[in-house]
């Protein structure tokens, strides 16, 4: 794991496959299709947002950055 990330790869592996491709969810939905912890999603979440993978929009809804 890098030191940048405070969570390892495999658990924002895991979060990210939680989330759709249409659409979003809040990160209580999150938690719970990946069975983790909110806490845990929620660092895993802002980890895949430093790599620019996911964005947030006004309303706390996580999305998935469409591949370019």
């Amino acid at each position: 794991m890098s030191d940048q990330y405070r969570t390892p790869d495999l658990i924002q592996g895991k979060v990210l496959a939680a989330l759709p491709w249409e659409g979003g969810c809040k990160t209580e939905a999150v938690a719970r299709y990946a069975s983790l912890d909110e806490d845990t999603v929620r660092r895993a979440l802002e980890d895949l947002l430093r790599r620019r993978m996911v964005t947030i929009d006004d309303q706390n809804y996580w999305r998935k950055k469409p591949l370019d």
